[in-house]
């Protein structure tokens, strides 16, 4: 399992790259983004495991009072690659609560 991400605080992938949002032996451990001054600019996490999936839940928690407006799942639609990520290769999904 990989994952990447849209930015990487202060650039310090050790404290909070993308492969910190997985693990589950730290609770304190996360990914965290640069972010953006005026909140306009979208940050994405993706994770590739590697091999067809169907997760049963999906559990996002947000750090001290910072919560996102706006969160969309996507998945990856059927014949594609991790490396050849195109906007038309994901899928939204739109039925989740």
């Amino acid at each position: 399992t990989t994952a990447k991400a849209s930015s990487i605080l202060q650039k310090n992938a050790k404290l909070y790259g993308p492969m910190n949002a997985l693990d589950c032996e730290n609770s304190l451990s996360c990914w965290n983004s640069e972010g953006s001054p005026n909140g306009k600019t979208s940050s994405f996490l993706v994770i590739d495991f590697g091999r067809t999936v169907r997760p049963i839940e999906i559990a996002l928690q947000f750090q001290a009072g910072f919560v996102a407006e706006e969160l969309k799942v996507f998945r990856r639609t059927q014949g594609t690659t991790a490396s050849a990520a195109k906007e038309e290769e994901w899928a939204e999904l739109a039925d989740f609560e």
